[in-house]
């Protein structure tokens, strides 16, 4: 695990800033191998200007430096003083979780006295920096006494272990969250299960109810037997909005994709449209535009579940004609087909309106205590449109009517009459 996996780099960066101020050290927080996490806080003039900005060779030695802290660290599991390349005092303290250090904070660049200017200026030579700048500005280097520094590594460590304790809360914190989510998984995947079933189970009775249809029953009673019918597929239609929440929350949305007819595919969907016909006591028109291919390649059952629900809500709002009307335009490599589901003489209001584009366009749930009880499923509607790369609007106008569209990218398939 990572520190910055647990603990903000923003709050490391605070923390560290703090320390540089309250004590006049420089500070930077590292990896376990000694690569800076932070941007250094306090850094002086001769460690930052010179030593690191000013020589690629002086930057790599004092990575090196910061990486001998972290080993040092490491090692003995403790707060840990040492000297960097270029003479000054630096001292480094572990970030433990669980017993592995996962971080280093690491402080210095002082002095406890005058400097070997001597050596300073061998150092300015191999690092290709003015050797009397280098002098200067390592004069100017903090002078501190022995008592302090040792106050101030002890500081240092007060504040990693700080820093350990956040990480290890967090830590456990992420654990039970992981935890939690794993167990609403196997719940959700529980409740797809049995949904698959259910739906398997009431498509298997309302075969039975058509088979009893086809019997010669009295009239009054194919009647009920019609009201169960269409109160079957609004049954199976609730129970596929929930199988795919439920698989969307998961990450399970996968594409079955083939090569289908789009005639024979909206024939299907006739047959939806005249069962709705009869709910709602309304007409129903379906018009295929010329332009519409006769073979595409994509997810047939998908689409014809959307287009199916995309009916299913133009008929809870209509009370006269529902015209289904499909056409498509060129779209990069394949085509856009647009369906729209259009009523004349409805108009939605306003507030439901509002309601259905943003259950479409921004994933929100209809709130709890809505009027508009129509607009429920149209959240993982919107979702499952945006899956396949589509769009879905809804328009509604007095004196035009209101008009569901709903536009996904197909690819055309052209066949010969042999491969047919």
């Amino acid at each position: 695990m990572k520190l910055t996996e647990l603990i903000e780099i923003d709050i490391l960066q605070k923390i560290q800033d703090s320390f540089s101020k309250f004590t006049g050290m420089a500070s930077i927080t590292t990896n376990p191998e000694g690569a800076p996490i932070t941007v250094g806080s306090g850094f002086s003039e001769f460690c930052m200007k010179y030593t690191r900005n000013g020589s690629v060779l002086g930057n790599r030695r004092c990575e090196a430096c910061d990486k001998k802290g972290a080993v040092c660290t490491l090692q003995s599991g403790k707060a840990t003083t040492y000297f960097c390349h270029a003479g000054l005092v630096d001292f480094a303290a572990p970030i433990m979780l669980n017993d592995e250090m996962i971080g280093c904070f690491i402080g210095g660049q002082v002095r406890t006295g005058p400097l070997d200017e001597g050596s300073i200026r061998e150092v300015a030579k191999e690092l290709g920096i003015d050797p009397e700048e280098y002098v200067a500005a390592s004069r100017k280097v903090q002078l501190l006494d022995r008592d302090y520094i040792n106050k101030s590594v002890q500081y240092l460590e007060e504040i990693a272990a700080i820093i350990s304790q956040m990480a290890y809360h967090n830590y456990m914190a992420l654990h039970k969250s992981i935890e939690l989510e794993q167990n609403s998984r196997a719940k959700a995947r529980y409740a797809v299960q049995h949904m698959i079933k259910m739906k398997k189970e009431i498509l298997r009775w309302n075969h039975h109810f058509k088979d009893i249809d086809k019997a010669g029953m009295p009239d009054s009673f194919k009647e009920i037997l019609k009201l169960v019918n269409i109160k079957a597929y609004d049954i199976i239609s609730d129970i596929q909005d929930t199988e795919e929440y439920l698989n969307i929350s998961l990450g399970n949305i996968q594409l079955r994709e083939e090569v289908y007819n789009v005639r024979d595919m909206m024939e299907e969907i006739r047959l939806n449209a005249e069962i709705r016909a009869k709910e709602f006591e309304g007409e129903y028109r379906i018009e295929i535009d010329s332009s519409v291919p006769q073979w595409l390649f994509g997810d047939k059952g998908r689409i014809g579940m959307l287009i199916s629900k995309q009916l299913e809500y133009g008929c809870r709002f209509s009370k006269d004609c529902i015209w289904i009307k499909m056409s498509a335009e060129p779209y990069g490599y394949g085509v856009m087909v647009c369906v729209r589901v259009i009523s004349e003489k409805t108009v939605i209001p306003e507030p439901a309106l509002e309601q259905m584009r943003a259950c479409l366009e921004q994933g929100q749930s209809a709130s709890e205590n809505s009027c508009y009880h129509k607009v429920e499923g149209m959240t993982v509607f919107g979702v499952m449109v945006k899956q396949m790369a589509g769009e879905m609007k809804v328009e509604s106008e007095e004196g035009k009517g209101t008009c569901f569209t709903m536009s996904l990218p197909q690819l055309e398939i052209r066949r010969n009459e042999d491969d047919l």
